[in-house]
């Protein structure tokens, strides 16, 4: 299972870094273009936290170790704030708000996918290292994302 996360995760960075690459010009892409990046982006990250979040969930809080106890409800509470801050940020910028303030909204996806990224190298750094050690017979598969 960890494998097929880490998986999911370099999608959703390379989508994010398409998100990135299609932002960046002075010259703003036809909101048909950024629908599209985003509704991927959106799509790949909701289905993968759905399924990441059953596992993580499961097989740390059914632990008796405190630890794994700890990380299972930081893991879950940081999820909580990293989907407020999503739909915060969906919410406030439509299509009219994207067209009206190009630099803002730059700025905010800029933002926006930091924190997301920050959340993958967390969990691929203690999340994922955990789960492995506490499964026997788990092999590493640690690796780490790159974002532009």
């Amino acid at each position: 299972m960890i494998t097929q996360f880490h998986t999911e995760h370099r999608e959703i960075v390379a989508l994010a870094n398409r998100l990135i690459r299609i932002i960046d010009p002075d010259n703003p892409p036809s909101i048909e273009a950024l629908t599209k990046i985003r509704v991927e982006l959106a799509a790949s990250s909701d289905t993968h936290l759905v399924r990441e979040a059953k596992f993580v969930e499961r097989t740390l809080g059914m632990r008796d170790d405190v630890i794994a106890q700890g990380i299972g409800k930081r893991y879950k509470a940081g999820l909580m704030d990293l989907q407020l801050t999503l739909a915060s940020h969906t919410g406030r910028w439509n299509p009219v708000a994207i067209r009206a303030d190009w630099a803002g909204y730059r700025s905010a996806v800029r933002d926006q996918l930091a924190l997301s990224i920050e959340r993958i190298k967390w969990e691929e750094r203690v999340v994922f290292p955990l789960i492995q050690h506490l499964e026997p017979g788990a092999t590493e598969t640690r690796q780490f994302v790159e974002f532009i």
